[in-house]
């Protein structure tokens, strides 16, 4: 048998960097697929609102586990007393490494690939209940810091809570096209487990297919911008509520 050496460290550095690329590769055949067929599309919305990574990392999950459910890495499940299944394959993402300064001045990030892992794949017996949000809980965080909102006392309507939804996105989200507002929505609705009507989605691929690699990924960035935002808000306002809750308990 042929020794193996360890590798240099310049043939280590060329290792990763191949790596990374075909990571790269990975993402940009992704985008692809999702700015062009409203299905792929959806599911990416549905992947950003429950997983919360980036534009890339959110591709590359969708690439290779579209139907993962509860993600950490190997130590983040050991914590919680679960092991990786034998012969599962992890789902390689980027992680944020050291910076740098470019020749310009600016400063880059340097880039490693992690793999994670989904529930699926461990040695858990059950999958994780989905969070139930009561409808009263959810109109005060959707309201919470909206200065000329009223509540409603039909908040358990989920059109009311979704109209709730519209106006903070419009308000917030006034330099993006209607139906990216839409595609922000249906993500917190996803999140929060809404029911909203996904027709916006032919709009949404009408318009990506005629841009090119870098302003579909500059429009995905503008809703994964929108709905953190958003998102922010809400989980501040269920976390008051909840405070609220237990005060007068």
């Amino acid at each position: 048998m042929e020794k193996q050496y360890p590798l240099s460290k310049k043939e280590f550095a060329q290792k990763m960097k191949e790596k990374r690329k075909r990571l790269f590769d990975i993402a940009d055949r992704q985008l692809e697929i999702t700015c062009t067929q409203p299905n792929k599309y959806l599911e990416f919305l549905r992947l950003l609102a429950i997983h919360g990574y980036d534009i890339t990392n959110t591709l590359l999950i969708q690439a290779q586990h579209p139907d993962a459910i509860l993600l950490k890495d190997v130590a983040r499940f050991r914590e919680d007393g679960l092991h990786i299944k034998k012969g599962e394959k992890g789902i390689a993402i980027f992680q944020p490494g050291t910076s740098y300064v470019r020749r310009d001045g600016s400063t880059g990030i340097n880039y490693n690939v992690k793999h994670i892992f989904d529930i699926t794949q461990t040695s858990s017996e059950s999958l994780p209940s989905p969070i139930e949000y009561d409808k009263s809980q959810l109109a005060y965080a959707f309201t919470h810091k909206e200065k000329d909102s009223t509540n409603n006392s039909n908040a358990s309507d989920d059109s009311y809570l979704i109209h709730l939804l519209k106006s903070s996105c419009q308000k917030e989200g006034d330099n993006l096209k209607g139906f990216y507002i839409q595609s922000v929505i249906f993500a917190l609705c996803q999140k929060y487990r809404l029911h909203y009507e996904d027709h916006f989605a032919n709009a949404c691929i009408s318009s990506l297919k005629t841009m090119d690699k870098i302003n579909r990924k500059n429009s995905l960035k503008s809703i994964k911008r929108l709905f953190d935002t958003i998102n922010s808000r809400i989980e501040h306002g269920l976390y008051v509520y909840d405070q609220e809750v237990n005060k007068n308990a």
